[in-house]
């Protein structure tokens, strides 16, 4: 104040500019007149800080320069705890702040130095010096005369506030106001900390009116809560305490571990806290997304749903499209299947005809059983046995041949076609096979037959039974469906079920023209037994032969009409 007090009143005048105070309050201690003095003579030169802007001289009273107990002697207002002096409307600045703030405005320099009081009889040259910001502190007392060997500590701070450097290889800062190097004579050795006595002398002499005593057993014991619930962020450090305390307790060393605990504390609780923040939003961020995927989800399952009743619809009347157009076909189809069951009927009629004609041809035949033996029996029953087994075996080839058949049918047009023409060959071979099995008996048995007659009569008999097989497989080959052999694999629906329809019909006369066959076969044989047997009862049993083969017939034309 003394060498820069217009700089101190340019840096008040700028604040001034900015806060806009109704008065401005220069507080100096009544134990430097010189900086009064300074301070009084360079504002009556400033007319812009004349009226509301006075130096008021205040008692030496440590701590009296603490920023709240500044304001209570100056104001007579008392900040209350944890509050700030902005809450009372006032507003404390250091004059080494409003002389770098004018620095920084006018002058465009940084705070890049600062003044240091380096005192103490460990140094030959004490004083106040500017000492740039970094500069070591081993360095600074090298130059002021550092004593190294007449001192044991170096304390960085006023006497009471100040501490201890470990090292001296440590740099000046901007809080650093003084660095004190006594000598070994000036500070006594500390002594050893004892019980306390609770004598109450650090409640008297504290500036903040705490509780040092009770701060003191709750720092010690870390319970830092309860520390605070007796307002230890009030504690400004000023030493008054430990400076009574008669057993030596170093207190504010406990505040201010005590101070450094509770900051830490916080600093982890706000990094939890901001974690927990980080952690909730990302929550909510995956749970609107995990909703906005179950809702894009419900939305294409919606239209999906939508598509598929549209299109459910449209099957349901393609579907209902086919299912008349079968149910039309097979109206059109129910005409041929009865056409084809009266021809049916009229062949087995007309067999049935043909085997009452031969047994009475038989019957008004002479006998000629006279001089047959034996052996014309045994040849007779194996000619009807070798009848039987073509029979079943055609029986077996014709239910084989259906299965596959409509097999075939239900799969393809074309693979019906294919299987109604393999119908008709087989009833052709079993035909042909039935024919030649009936030659092949009388074959066997004319040789030995001795009369020219009955060789005659048998082989009039194979004729016949070829002649009506052959008329059989000619009778199938008119009747057989030429629109079904026909047919083009491009028919519609409807012809497809006429195709099926019509294979069936022609397995169905195959069949039927099989056994009806067979039959002739068997009256054929019958009537040739009859013709060579010695029993004049052959005849009799020939006429029932033709009764029964008319029986059969009949039979057969009935089934063929119910179905």
């Amino acid at each position: 104040m003394r060498d820069n007090a217009e700089g101190i009143l340019d840096g008040i005048e700028i604040i001034k500019r900015l806060v806009k105070p109704q008065r401005i309050v220069i507080a100096i201690e009544d134990n430097k007149p010189e900086a009064v003095a300074a301070m009084r003579q360079a504002l009556s030169r400033y007319s812009v800080l004349a009226g509301n802007t006075r130096v008021t001289v205040i008692p030496t009273k440590y701590p009296s320069g603490g920023e709240k107990q500044l304001i209570q002697i100056i104001t007579g207002k008392e900040v209350p705890t944890g509050a700030i002096p902005a809450s009372q409307g006032i507003l404390v600045q250091n004059v080494g702040t409003a002389f770098a703030i004018a620095d920084a405005v006018q002058a465009s320099i940084p705070l890049i130095e600062r003044v240091v009081t380096v005192t103490g009889n460990a140094v030959s040259k004490p004083g106040n010096y500017w000492v740039p910001i970094g500069t070591p502190v081993s360095h600074l007392l090298q130059q002021c005369g550092f004593d190294i060997n007449n001192s044991n500590q170096v304390i960085v701070g006023g006497p009471m506030m100040g501490y201890t450097l470990p090292l001296l290889d440590v740099p000046v800062l901007k809080g650093t106001n003084c660095i004190l190097a006594p000598a070994i004579s000036e500070f006594a050795e500390p002594a050893e900390a004892r019980a306390c006595i609770r004598c109450g002398e650090c409640a008297q002499v504290c500036p903040a009116q705490l509780l040092p005593q009770q701060l003191y057993w709750h720092s010690k014991a870390e319970e830092y809560d309860k520390a605070q619930a007796y307002n230890l962020r009030d504690c400004i450090e000023c030493g008054c305490c430990s400076y009574v305390c008669p057993s030596e307790i170093p207190l504010v060393e406990h505040y201010r571990i005590a101070k450094s605990a509770i900051r830490n504390q916080e600093l982890e609780k706000h990094q939890a806290e901001k974690a927990k923040q980080h952690f909730e939003a990302k929550q909510k961020r995956l749970e609107d997304e995990k909703r906005h995927r179950e809702e894009r989800a419900k939305q294409a399952a919606a239209q999906r749903k939508v598509s598929m009743n549209a299109g459910d619809k449209d099957a349901i009347a393609e579907a209902m499209a086919r299912i008349q157009a079968k149910k039309a076909a097979a109206q059109a189809g129910t005409a041929e299947p009865n056409a084809a069951v009266q021809d049916t009927n009229k062949s087995s009629q007309v067999a049935a005809a043909i085997a009452r004609a031969k047994a009475k041809k038989a019957a008004s035949a002479e006998p000629s059983a006279a001089g047959s033996s034996k052996n014309d029996q045994v040849a007779a029953a194996i000619a009807r046995a070798k009848a039987k087994k073509a029979a079943a075996a055609q029986q077996h080839d014709l239910n084989s041949d259906n299965s596959v058949t409509a097999e075939s049918a239900d799969l393809d047009p074309k693979k019906a076609q294919i299987a109604a023409a393999v119908a008709r060959a087989k009833a052709k071979k079993a035909a042909a096979q039935a024919s030649a099995t009936v030659t092949d008996a009388s074959a066997t048995k004319a040789p030995e037959t001795t009369d020219s007659s009955d060789d005659k009569k048998a082989k009039i008999a194979a004729a016949v039974a070829k002649a009506k097989a052959k008329k059989a497989m000619q009778a199938q080959s008119l009747e057989d469906p030429a629109p079904v052999e026909a047919a083009s694999p491009e028919l519609d629906e409807a012809a497809t079920k006429q195709a099926k329809i019509a294979a069936a019909v022609a397995k169905a006369k195959a069949k039927k023209l099989a056994q009806a066959d067979i039959q002739v076969s068997q009256v054929t044989v019958q009537t040739t037994e009859a013709n060579t047997g010695e029993d004049p009862e052959a005849a009799k049993k020939a006429k029932i032969a033709a009764a029964v083969a008319k029986a059969k017939a009949k039979k057969a034309a009935k089934l063929q009409d119910k179905e």
